[in-house]
């Protein structure tokens, strides 16, 4: 598992399956204080456009300031 390949999990944030639902998830972890996490995954593709709306919003460069990863791959998202 993760924990054999040396892999914690930090922080989790759980959100509503919707771009809202990650917009308000990466709020949450940006505003968690602590070290800025290096990576987010978002379990859903449209999760992840809400996390780069809410990321950006708060200057955070993509993928320069912090990676993001979101799980589907739905078309058009690939154009994000």
């Amino acid at each position: 598992g993760l924990a054999g390949a040396g892999i914690t999990l930090e922080r989790v944030v759980r959100g509503a399956f919707t771009r809202e639902g990650g917009h308000a998830a990466a709020r949450q972890l940006l505003d968690s204080g602590g070290p800025r996490p290096t990576c987010v995954f978002a379990v859903t593709d449209v999760m992840a456009v809400g996390a780069l709306a809410a990321l950006r919003e708060a200057g955070v460069r993509v993928p320069e300031d912090m990676s993001l990863a979101g799980f589907d791959d739905i078309p058009v998202v690939r154009e994000v």
